[in-house]
């Protein structure tokens, strides 16, 4: 992209880890995911990284209306729930676009693309601070729980015995340190 668009002096190429956007707070009017989210729900620990990405979207986007605007081949049903998450604080809106060129309707379907668009919300801060942790420690267990093949709906019902509330205490110490508040400016 960045040979095809040289003449384009004033863009700025750059890479970095989703996950740990080396911008500060309030940056942006814009973010713009094109399939990101997608790539991330084929990997591992896919709700967990998608969290986090969602959640360094938010926060380099200005307060005052910020938007990020996802573009997926995910339909709402296994998408929108990731961009409704507790710690996100942002109005959703949701469209499709189907192919033109594409008489058959199933057909059409298939070839689909969603675009998620989310505008920040001024309280987002306090959403975050608020609900980021229990949300993160959930997805957490919810990963260690797919990894390791148990059924989710029968470990829901169990208490936690003594060494899973160790390992839950041993995450959440670590997800203080490694998702601290957010950045400041």
């Amino acid at each position: 992209m960045k040979r095809r668009n040289v003449k384009r002096g004033h863009m700025v190429y750059e890479v970095m880890d989703c996950c740990n956007l080396k911008y500060p707070d309030n940056y942006f009017d814009v973010c713009i995911d094109k399939s990101t989210i997608d790539a991330l729900l084929c990997g591992d620990n896919a709700f967990l990284n998608t969290a986090i990405m969602l959640k360094e979207g938010q926060r380099v986007l200005k307060e005052d209306g910020g938007v990020y605007i996802a573009i997926s081949y995910g339909k709402p049903s296994t998408r929108s729930f990731h961009f409704e998450r507790p710690f996100l604080s942002w109005s959703l809106q949701e469209r499709v676009f189907h192919p033109a060129e594409v008489p058959d309707a199933q057909e059409s379907e298939e070839k689909a693309h969603y675009l998620y668009i989310c505008a920040k919300q001024r309280n987002w801060k306090q959403v975050y601070q608020e609900n980021f942790e229990p949300v993160i420690l959930q997805l957490i267990l919810h990963e260690k729980n797919v990894n390791a093949g148990r059924d989710l709906e029968e470990e829901q019902d169990k208490d936690l015995d003594a060494s899973t509330q160790i390992q839950l205490d041993l995450e959440r110490a670590k997800t203080e340190q490694l998702f601290s508040r957010p950045k400041s400016a």
